[in-house]
């Protein structure tokens, strides 16, 4: 079962890289190095973008979110934010 929950968990954070790196890609792409460079340095940056441009960023930003509500639930089912 903790094989099960381990690999759970970096499939949820492999999805949000995946996400992320895609937010990154499509920014260098559509708007250029700044946006890019921006969104690959400074989160807030690529997280601002997100929104602005939603319309292209939807997929990868339902991705992100999928993965991080994986990365949560497999948190509280194996008992790790009891500890903090």
């Amino acid at each position: 079962m903790d094989a099960l929950i381990g690999l759970l968990a970096i499939l949820g954070g492999a999805m949000m890289v995946v996400s992320w790196i895609w937010v990154v890609i499509i920014a260098f792409r559509d708007d250029g190095f700044l946006w890019g460079i921006g969104s690959l340095l400074l989160g807030v940056v690529g997280v601002i973008y997100m929104f602005l441009n939603f319309d292209e960023c939807r997929t990868p930003f339902w991705v992100g979110l999928a993965g991080l509500v994986l990365v949560v639930i497999v948190s509280v089912a194996s008992g790790g934010l009891s500890e903090v």
